[in-house]
């Protein structure tokens, strides 16, 4: 099939030159370039934090358990019973935060060993989390 061409003021239009002299669209460009420079900023890490619960926390949870058991039992409409032990124990977790351990590491690898040292002298629920700049 024979392509179709056009004389335009002396020059040969063909379908070909006339999709390469369409205009392009602008390249998308961030309105918001201050949110874009704190994305790219949240990748980099800042160090790492080692948190856990001192040790004795899970004793002074049982405690404060059975303390709040014993109230509920003395006077039943002044206080609200517990809950089952493991109820308590993890509502407990949810509503405390972990305390920091030591300093901020800048390698994983120290906040690593902190992490096992700690969990050797008795600490719970011990994590480490990267912070991130941003």
């Amino acid at each position: 099939m024979p392509e179709i061409t056009f004389n335009v003021g002396g020059r040969t239009v063909t379908a070909d030159s006339i999709l390469k002299s369409a205009p392009k669209p602008p390249p998308k460009v961030s309105t918001n370039l201050r949110r874009t420079h704190e994305r790219d900023a949240a990748t980099v890490s800042d160090g790492f934090l080692v948190l856990g619960y001192p040790a004795g926390t899970p004793e002074s949870i049982e405690r404060e358990y059975r303390n709040q058991l014993a109230a509920h039992e003395r006077q039943p409409n002044d206080n609200k019973h517990p809950g089952m032990l493991d109820e308590f124990i993890r509502r407990w977790y949810s509503k405390n935060k972990p305390k920091r351990i030591e300093r901020k590491f800048v390698l994983a690898s120290s906040a690593e060993v902190c992490a096992e040292l700690a969990r050797k002298t008795g600490w719970v629920e011990v994590r480490v989390e990267e912070v991130l700049k941003g």
